[in-house]
């Protein structure tokens, strides 16, 4: 009688396991919620760091063609960097306006990195306060960050001819400045960028265009004062559009 009263309780120790056993399968093994295949577009409302809606904005993304607000942001800056530098104040707020619709549309299809919409926060504040200086540096920036976004859609004008451009600015600024360190270190960068596409322009047969540059190129590297790169930021612009030229034919 002992050993089946222990048996007994044996017995229904075993069941209580099992029982417990199932219910806990049970709810790990329970059906995944079903996924929203068209989720509404949210951004970061760096605030509060919640989700909040924004209305889509049209940017097509998927054609392999390069969306409009790309190059209208890269425009936009390059023409604050002029007004500024004129000290044209009105112009310069009419085109930020332009410059931040733009960019927002590029938030809206994520296509906006934190360093542009940064960028366009800093131009916003200096054409505001009529900063020559830091209007013109902060919208050549942004000039800087919008070539890198058009990488990736293989534009006809290589992404390293707009950089020459954005370095023959940045010399003019730093020039203002009187940076003497870092003029040589863009100079540098003009070299290193113009040895990336100066194989492009002669497979272009564009003979005289890169003997002309490449001698800018070399007289930036030579340059021994304030003076001397200032002297040589104005002719490296204008050749600048003698490439684009070269690569929209």
């Amino acid at each position: 009688m002992k050993n089946t009263a222990e048996n007994g309780k044996v017995l229904a120790a075993l069941g209580a396991a099992v029982l417990v056993g199932t219910i806990a399968f049970g709810a790990c093994t329970s059906s995944p919620t079903p996924t929203n295949t068209t989720p509404a577009t949210v951004v970061v409302n760096k605030q509060t760091n919640n989700a909040v809606p924004e209305k889509a904005v049209a940017v097509d993304t998927n054609s392999g063609k390069m969306p409009a607000a790309i190059t209208d942001a890269g425009e936009f800056a390059e023409n604050i960097y002029d007004f500024a530098k004129a000290k044209d104040w009105t112009k310069a707020d009419a085109r930020l306006v332009s410059l931040e619709k733009s960019v927002n549309e590029l938030k809206t299809a994520n296509l906006a990195t934190p360093q542009i919409l940064a960028a366009t926060d800093s131009i916003g504040k200096a054409v505001k306060a009529k900063n020559e200086i830091d209007a013109m540096r902060e919208a050549n920036q942004a000039t800087f960050l919008v070539a890198d976004l058009t990488a990736k859609y293989n534009p006809k004008v290589p992404v390293e001819v707009v950089k020459l451009d954005y370095y023959g600015r940045e010399i003019e600024i730093l020039a203002m400045a009187k940076d003497e360190a870092k003029l040589k270190m863009t100079a540098q960068a003009i070299r290193q960028t113009w040895n990336a596409v100066k194989p492009k322009m002669e497979a272009k047969g564009a003979g005289k265009e890169t003997a002309k540059f490449e001698s800018l190129v070399a007289q930036t590297e030579k340059a021994a004062s304030v003076s001397d790169y200032s002297k040589v930021a104005t002719p490296i612009l204008d050749e600048v559009d003698n490439l684009e030229k070269v690569f929209e034919k």
